[in-house]
């Protein structure tokens, strides 16, 4: 996985579904949606990956523009950090 990604993570509190910005050297960085703020979360171990799918819309893997605007609209109603529109601002065009 290397590029922004929708996808459905399995972690100990259930599936959530996140934004997979990309693989550092030691680290993941994902941008989950969830209870709160929305925040960039930069230290999420290699191991997780496995536990990873990519969420797929009518048989394709999900739309990028329309996640964007769902994480969007959900930090402008529960708050988020500057890292986070950041990493939503990424990649538009």
């Amino acid at each position: 996985m290397t590029d922004i990604k929708v996808v459905r993570w399995h972690t100990d509190s259930g599936f959530t579904t996140a934004l997979y910005l990309g693989r550092g050297r030691k680290h993941l960085r994902m941008l989950p949606m969830g209870n709160g703020k929305l925040s960039v979360k930069g230290k999420v171990p290699f191991e997780e990956e496995r536990h990873m799918t990519q969420l797929l819309y009518k048989g394709k893997p999900y739309p990028l523009s329309r996640a964007k605007r769902i994480f969007r609209r959900y930090g402008k109603t529960c708050g988020w950090t500057k890292a986070a529109q950041a990493a939503l601002k990424r990649g538009e065009k």
